[in-house]
C-alpha cells in the first residue's frame, strides 16, 4: 500500500474488521494519550481500502485495519492521520489484512471470544460467508469457527447476561469460552439465562471479597459447578 495523509472525516469504518461494531473506549482513551503525548507515529499508520465506482471516482475510505488508533486520533483530536492506501481491496482482503495487523500490532487489544463469535455470525448472516470463508479468512479451524457460531446464535438475552445486562457493554470477564460448553447444551433459554446470571453474579462478589454463609471468601463459579447445574 501506498503511505498518505487523509483527513479523519473522510474515513468509516470496514465491516470486515471484526472491531467495526466493538471498540474498547479504554484503549481508545490510553491510545489518545499517547498520541496527544508523542504524535500519531507513521509507523502506527492505519490500512485504508480506496474504493472506487465504475468510473474510477473515490467512494469511500474505508478502516480496514486499526479502528482503535483511528477512535484515538478523533479523540486526540487530529484532522488528518497516517495511512497506508490499498485500491480495491476484496471482502477477503479485508478481513485478512485486519488479521495481520493485529498479529504485528504490539499494542493490539484482544478481542473477547463473544465479540469474535458475533463478527462471524454477521459475516455469515449478513454477507453470506460460508463457514469455509469465515475459517480460511480468520485463519482459524472450521471447527472453532462452527463452535463460535453455537455461542452467537445463543438467544439475545442470554448474550445479554453475559454483557452485564448492557447492548452496548463488553462481555463480562468471569465469561471463560469453554463455560459455554455446558450452557449451549441446556434445552432452555430460562435455564441458560440462570446459569449465565449466576456466573456474572458470582463473579462480582469474588471481585468484591463478598463471603458466603460459611464465612468464606465467595469465589468465581468453576467448570465443574456449571457442568453440575445442568
Amino acid at each position: 500500500g501506498d503511505s498518505n495523509e487523509l483527513e479523519i472525516v473522510k474515513l468509516t469504518p470496514s465491516e470486515f474488521n471484526t472491531r467495526h461494531a466493538f471498540v474498547y473506549q479504554d484503549h481508545v482513551e490510553y491510545l489518545a494519550g499517547r498520541i496527544k503525548e508523542r504524535g500519531f507515529h507513521p509507523k502506527r499508520a492505519i490500512s485504508v481500502n480506496v474504493v472506487k465506482d465504475a468510473k474510477g471516482g473515490t467512494i469511500a475510505h474505508r478502516v480496514v485495519a486499526g479502528i482503535h488508533r483511528f477512535e484515538a486520533a478523533k479523540k486526540a483530536g487530529l484532522e488528518k492521520v497516517p495511512c497506508l492506501l490499498y485500491c480495491g481491496l476484496t471482502e477477503e482482503e479485508e478481513c485478512l489484512l485486519d488479521k495481520w495487523d493485529n498479529e504485528m500490532d504490539e499494542d493490539h487489544k484482544e478481542i473477547h471470544f463473544l465479540e469474535e463469535a458475533e463478527h462471524y455470525k454477521y459475516l455469515r448472516d449478513t454477507k453470506g460467508w460460508s463457514q469455509r470463508q469465515v475459517s480460511k479468512n480468520k485463519g482459524i479451524a472450521r471447527g472453532l469457527v462452527q463452535w463460535r457460531l453455537q455461542i452467537a446464535d445463543l438467544p439475545e438475552e442470554v448474550k445479554l447476561a453475559v454483557r452485564g445486562g448492557q447492548h452496548v457493554g463488553h462481555p463480562l470477564p468471569y465469561f471463560v469460552e469453554r463455560h459455554f460448553q455446558e450452557i449451549c447444551k441446556l434445552k432452555t433459554k430460562d435455564a441458560q439465562l440462570s446459569i449465565c446470571r449466576e456466573i456474572g453474579t458470582r463473579g462480582m462478589m469474588a471481585d468484591s471479597g463478598a463471603n458466603d454463609d460459611g464465612g468464606g471468601t465467595i469465589q468465581p463459579m468453576r467448570q465443574k459447578e456449571i457442568e453440575a447445574a445442568r
